[in-house]
């Protein structure tokens, strides 16, 4: 994925428009696409930080000066959007932070059964003519990257659900679609868009959870009325939602009553939804000993598969390569720092299928062992975080990519005042989007906003 802890969408808080001085936080359930429906692709048009902060010569610089002073960040504006995506001043395609994550936004308006305000970060994209194909496919991918984070961020399933009124709700939709559902008002966004270059919101979710590395399914969710169809499924349901199951390996479904899925491994999850009427009543995501969500199974399943747990161990179809344990622990310590050069990467330790290679830095995420892989991540500061492993990799690999510079002077470990004193003297160029792309090719373990305090902090002093 494009975005994750250390990599973050820029940042220009809205903090003068109504919406951001009224709202108030909510859970989080999902994420809701907008276009603003104007022939305007620019930024700036929308997105300006206010004259008092800290970065606004910054900010201005990087997104463009609205000159007509009609930006959205003032306290006559009665809407409120998370985010932003569109062109940033010098023609780049990018996604900009406007409100926290979780602050409900004033965007879709409402219907007969509510409003999805109450539960979607929801985020604007700028429209130009419509037809400019080369935009549309930048924007599309920016805005699925920017999804991908967030669902990765709240824990959030691409292809779920949530009930709202009765109503089924996708995680992921768009204003179009929660009109559909009386959880909006009459807009067409992004439909009318999309559908002249052959995307729908089926797409979304399916690339979505590719960025993921989520297994797709052929089915999808429904995005209209929910299913009146009686079930055969028991109402009365062994498992709630918070508890952890051992799954038996099978099938794993996109919806509570999808009629296809995919198949994946037995592996130890976590109870994550219940649907007492769906032929899968179980949504559940793998996890390990400690209850930290892991590549596996990640869906609806069927009640038949999903057993008390009584153990780490599990029947499995694939045989470990050096154990009749599906799980012991390695002789390297997590944090350990790895030199990867072309090292495979599988999505799961269950995995045969390669999802790529990996060359450079990483760090062992934990020194879990299971089927003779162990998981690693890009920075030593998301060692044993959820949601942060890149993947897995060979427990032989591993131990041949010790790394033997990790004490050595070349590699010596910089404080965060020795970055930003790097900063202050150019060494990483100009402007946030080359200093942040800078920082993190030297391993900045630092995130931009941490270096950019710190060099405030010393011009201060001077």
């Amino acid at each position: 994925m494009k975005y994750n802890s250390n990599n973050k969408p820029l940042v220009c808080m809205m903090k003068n428009s109504t919406c951001y001085k009224n709202t108030k936080k909510m859970t989080v359930k999902g994420v809701l696409w907008h276009s603003t429906g104007a022939n305007n692709p620019n930024l700036k048009r929308y997105v300006q930080p206010y004259e008092t902060d800290a970065n606004y010569k910054e900010l201005i610089k990087l997104i463009g000066k609205n000159t007509n002073g009609n930006d959205w960040n003032h306290i006559k504006i009665q809407v409120g959007l998370n985010g932003w995506i569109g062109k940033l001043a010098d023609g780049t395609v990018a996604s900009i932070q406007a409100m926290p994550w979780d602050y409900q936004p004033w965007g879709c308006g409402s219907g007969k059964n509510g409003s999805c305000n109450a539960g979607w970060i929801q985020f604007e994209i700028c429209e130009d003519g419509l037809a400019d194909k080369t935009y549309f496919n930048a924007v599309y991918k920016e805005a699925c990257e920017l999804t991908a984070y967030l669902c990765d961020m709240y824990n959030l399933d691409p292809y779920g659900t949530t009930t709202v009124a009765g109503v089924k709700v996708p995680v992921i939709l768009c204003h179009a679609d929660s009109y559909k559902l009386g959880l909006g008002s009459n807009h067409g966004d992004v439909l009318h868009w999309f559908k002249k270059h052959g995307k729908t919101m089926d797409d979304v979710r399916k690339d979505v959870a590719a960025l993921m590395n989520k297994k797709t399914t052929t089915s999808t969710t429904t995005t209209t009325k929910p299913t009146t169809t009686t079930s055969t499924a028991s109402t009365a349901l062994k498992f709630k939602e918070g508890d952890i199951v051992n799954f038996v390996g099978g099938k794993q479904y996109a919806s509570s009553n999808a009629t296809s899925g995919s198949t994946v491994k037995a592996s130890k999850a976590k109870v994550t939804a219940t649907s007492k009427s769906g032929k899968h009543p179980y949504h559940i995501r793998a996890v390990n000993d400690k209850g930290a969500f892991i590549s596996g199974v990640y869906g609806w399943v069927d009640a038949s598969t999903v057993t008390v747990v009584k153990s780490i161990t599990t029947t499995t179809t694939t045989k470990p390569t050096t154990s009749t344990s599906t799980s012991t622990t390695s002789t390297i310590a997590a944090g350990t720092k790895l030199a990867l050069k072309s090292v495979v990467l599988y999505a799961s330790a269950y995995s045969s299928k390669k999802s790529g290679t990996r060359t450079g830095d990483f760090y062992v995420w934990s020194k879990e062992v299971v089927n003779n892989k162990i998981r690693i991540t890009n920075s030593k500061a998301n060692v044993g975080k959820s949601n942060q492993i890149t993947g897995w990799i060979s427990y032989t690999d591993a131990k041949k990519s010790i790394s033997t510079t990790t004490t050595t002077t070349t590699a010596k470990t910089k404080t965060l005042e020795d970055w930003a004193r790097e900063v202050i003297a150019g060494k990483h160029g100009n402007g946030m989007v080359k200093r942040m792309a800078s920082l993190k090719k030297a391993g900045c373990p630092y995130s931009y906003a941490k270096v950019r305090a710190q060099v405030n902090v010393l011009i201060k002093k001077k």
